[in-house]
């Protein structure tokens, strides 16, 4: 039998050889009539002594050419039509010299000519993966044979029925899932957690993994740059699509164009979690999925009571088992302390809003429920992103050890953080944006090692107790910081004491700095002589304090820099290419810049992408702005009158052509 397949290959390969050897091009009918076939029938024979991971690849790779085969066959069929109507057109053309303007001042003619085009246009195959499924029809099973696969189907909810119109389509649909890596298919399914058409923050599901050790690396920062390359497999397998706005790839993705009702199947088919309708709830908070994950859902009976707090003993058993507790669009949430008391075991905590465009806050009953997190030994992730009326955490929170993970965006009531904090010493993502009412910061987080993200440090110039918060100097011993995001309301920050701070942190690859509340009505002003010494402390006093060396390793790392709101209208002497030697990505936003610096300074820039929004005062030529930034790729400025001659579209963007 061997030998046989083996004979047979052999025959198969001769006829590839003399194409592949051969000088003439290949054409459609080439590939469609011979080369597919051959491979396909090679292929068909060569799984002996293969392992599971090597088959995978194997049946992968044959259902890839059987996809692009039926895409040919339409493009054969759209060449013969194309055929038929170019050779019209172009017996028209060929009549008279002035053939071809005519087709755009006869009326007759011109709408003749479009027509055409529009049907040639209509039958293109699409090229979008997603787009391939035209739609779902139930199929109405007859006979005794089809009373299991008509009982699966009812228990699907409305518009969820899984059968396509084309079943060839569907099947290879399932077949590719299949086909994915055991890891690449959990994390997919986790997108069928999340509505319809939604578009999804990679931040999100990159917690959401990190959270369930569905990645799970040495380091964090291993796990996000793995996070990322699973979302890039995803969308190069064709589940996926990246949003894209002006141009640019966004921090967003969602799901390609009919793909999240199959999804759906697969998850129940899996058992990843449950998605019943909505007379099929638990109750108006809870939608029990495997036991290991549960969703908080908004149903569309909003007068159904909740029921949980009357647990039963056979319920308690069921809150022991979840692992994931995530809420997917619930704007209000009463849950009970007793529910924590039982949660044990879980992992992933995302109380927090996880899409800010339909959901701008979330409203708790109370905030009693967080001192059950003393009883969650095991959690990974605590997001409150969004959650208000929570003032403070309580310090049961230093019990959670192996916590990585705690985001507080948005958490507009917080007013305080518990010194316990500083016992959370696996810690990596700490983000407070937007937690205004945040007075300071313990001094404990200047003792959390291996934080590696800090999103929303407040710094203030006085402080009641200094001996009890953390200051600025205090996190140059957070020597793994690789990214940094800072709210500040001094006008002179940074000076040389906190540059030279920012210089110890040797990982720092990403910094924010914010000016807050220093343009708005009531501030106070200050004196010509006031604003003089600032400008000359950013002109030289700064860094001639400051040691040159340690600059430059801090300068020398940094890849992306984000300013917002600038309070000064020359830039700093920090701000030059030769400090900034790998800054990869500048954006300035808002403020009161005019210049950027002299023209000798600031030649040799790195700088690829360049975002300039809301700079009335800066001044500058196009021709100066590519002196300045020779490698730049993509520009993006919005209310930048002063910018003269910059050839962008009309939505602000200018982008070099490969």
């Amino acid at each position: 039998m061997l030998n046989q397949s083996n004979s047979q290959s052999h025959v198969s390969m001769s006829g590839l050889s003399e194409l592949a050897h051969s000088d003439r091009p290949l054409t459609f009918s080439d590939i469609m009539d011979l080369v597919i076939p051959k491979l396909l029938d090679i292929t068909a024979s060569t799984h002996i002594n293969y392992s599971e991971m090597q088959l995978r690849r194997l049946n992968k790779f044959r259902m890839d050419l059987e996809h692009i085969n039926d895409h040919f066959k339409r493009l054969k069929a759209l060449e013969q039509h194309a055929e038929k109507i170019f050779k019209a057109l172009l017996q028209q053309v060929v009549d008279s010299e002035d053939a071809v303007s005519r087709l755009f001042i006869d009326d007759s003619m011109y709408w003749q000519l479009e027509e055409n085009l529009t049907r040639i246009k209509r039958r293109m195959p699409s090229t979008t993966f997603g787009r391939l499924l035209t739609g779902f029809k139930d199929p109405k099973p007859r006979g005794h044979e089809h009373e299991e696969e008509h009982r699966k189907l009812a228990i699907y909810p409305s518009g969820l029925n899984p059968f396509f119109e084309s079943p060839a389509v569907f099947r290879r649909l399932t077949q590719s899932y299949e086909l994915l890596d055991p890891l690449l298919k959990k994390c997919l399914l986790c997108f069928s957690a999340f509505p319809e058409g939604v578009e999804v923050n990679k931040r999100t599901v990159i917690y959401w993994w990190i959270g369930e050790q569905l990645v799970d690396p040495p380091t964090v920062d291993d796990g996000e740059k793995k996070g990322h390359d699973i979302l890039r497999m995803l969308v190069e397998h064709g589940f996926l699509e990246e949003v894209i706005i002006k141009g640019r790839v966004t921090s967003r993705c969602r799901l390609r164009p009919s793909i999240y009702p199959v999804l759906i199947y697969l998850a129940q088919a899996a058992g990843f979690f449950y998605h019943p309708d909505d007379r099929e709830y638990n109750d108006n908070n809870l939608s029990y999925g495997n036991k290991r994950r549960v969703y908080l859902v908004e149903t569309s009976n909003p007068t159904s009571s909740s029921c949980l707090k009357y647990l039963k003993s056979s319920r308690t058993k069921d809150l022991k088992c979840i692992e994931t507790l995530f809420n997917v669009n619930k704007c209000y949430m009463d849950i009970k302390l007793h529910w924590f008391w039982r949660m044990k075991n879980v992992k992933a905590l995302y109380l927090g809003r996880c899409d800010s465009k339909s959901i701008q806050y979330i409203e708790v009953k109370s905030s009693k429920f967080l001192a059950g997190l003393k009883h969650m030994e095991g959690l990974r992730l605590l997001s409150l992103q969004g959650v208000s009326k929570i003032v403070k955490l309580p310090d049961s929170v230093g019990k959670v050890k192996s916590l990585r993970i705690l985001d507080l965006r948005d958490c507009n009531d917080m007013e305080e953080l518990p010194d316990s904090i500083k016992s959370l010493g696996k810690l990596t993502h700490l983000d407070l944006t937007g937690c205004y009412s945040l007075a300071c910061l313990p001094k404990g987080i200047s003792s959390l090692f291996e934080l590696q993200v800090l999103k929303g440090f407040f710094f203030r110039e006085k402080h009641q107790d200094k001996r009890s918060l953390c200051s600025f100097q205090d996190l140059k011993r957070l020597k793994k910081l690789r990214k940094l995001n800072i709210t500040t309301s001094l006008e002179s920050f940074p000076d040389y004491k906190h540059l030279e701070a920012l210089g110890e942190m040797t990982e720092l690859r990403k910094l924010t700095i914010e000016w807050q509340g220093l343009f708005k009505e009531g501030t106070t002003k200050r004196s010509k002589t006031e604003h003089k010494d600032v400008g000359n402390f950013f002109g030289g006093l700064g860094l001639e304090k400051l040691d040159h060396k340690d600059l430059g390793n801090f300068l020398g790392g940094l890849e992306k820099l984000d300013l917002q709101h600038i309070p000064y209208k020359c830039a700093p002497a920090w701000l030059t290419p030769e400090k900034l030697k790998n800054l990869k990505k500048l954006y300035i936003r808002g403020g009161k810049l005019e210049k950027l610096g002299d023209e000798e300074q600031h030649l040799g820039w790195e700088v690829e992408t360049l975002q300039l929004l809301h700079l009335p005062g800066l001044s500058m030529t196009w021709t100066v702005l590519q002196g300045w930034f020779p490698k730049l790729r993509y520009l993006e400025q919005v209310k930048c009158d002063k910018l003269t001659s910059i050839p962008c579209n009309i939505e602000g963007v200018w982008q070099k052509l490969p």
